[in-house]
């Protein structure tokens, strides 16, 4: 059974309560793919959400981030699409409380610093490779690209352009959260062993 609530300032929070379950899963999505991406921002989306995951006020680095989660036994990761980008969590249904100020702090506080940037271009950069000789992703991203053209963000593929990667800086990320990154534009889905009135 699914559950709506749409709070003042346009955000979203859909419940999906199962007490037949001893887990509960938050997933936050953001209209903010490829798709939302101009020419000069091919890859922006998927190389801020490797940023977010750098740590923001509370959990101040990526080390951080990954221990609180590890410490209560949480699965956690992300992804881009098209047509959004999703950060979750797998919790035991008592740590949901967790779930929730980790993701909050990472997509709320996230600084992008600059050193930060530095060393996941890198990382980026070798995953573009990996894509790029990896038959099974390469003839999906050819097919979208003849069908949408390469002059239309839907032709594009999600990891983007190597001199994008290459370039991009903190305020550019900075931008791109404070355009799409907002409540009107959020989705928050919890579904498992968790109440509408505890989400």
């Amino acid at each position: 059974m699914f559950e709506e609530h749409r709070f003042e300032n346009g955000l979203r929070l859909i419940t999906a309560a199962n007490k037949g379950t001893q887990a509960v899963t938050l997933l936050i999505l953001t209209g903010a793919g490829s798709r939302n991406e101009k020419e000069e921002e091919r890859g922006i989306s998927h190389f801020l959400e490797h940023m977010f995951f750098k740590g923001g006020k509370k959990y101040k680095n990526a080390k951080e981030v990954s221990e609180k989660m590890d410490f209560v036994g949480g699965d956690f990761n992300a992804f881009t699409g098209k047509e959004y980008a999703g950060y979750y969590v797998k919790v035991e249904h008592t740590q949901v409380e967790t779930a929730f100020d980790v993701l909050s702090d990472m997509l709320v506080s996230a600084k992008f610093e600059p050193h930060e940037i530095e060393k996941e271009r890198g990382v980026i950069l070798e995953e573009y490779n990996m894509y790029e000789d990896t038959p099974m992703y390469k003839i999906g991203w050819d097919f979208e690209e003849l069908l949408f053209g390469s002059d239309h963000p839907m032709g594009w593929d999600q990891i983007g352009e190597k001199k994008v990667i290459s370039s991009v800086k903190q305020q550019d990320f900075i931008d791109y959260k404070s355009a799409l990154y907002t409540p009107k534009n959020i989705v928050i889905v919890a579904s498992g062993n968790v109440t509408p009135a505890k989400a």
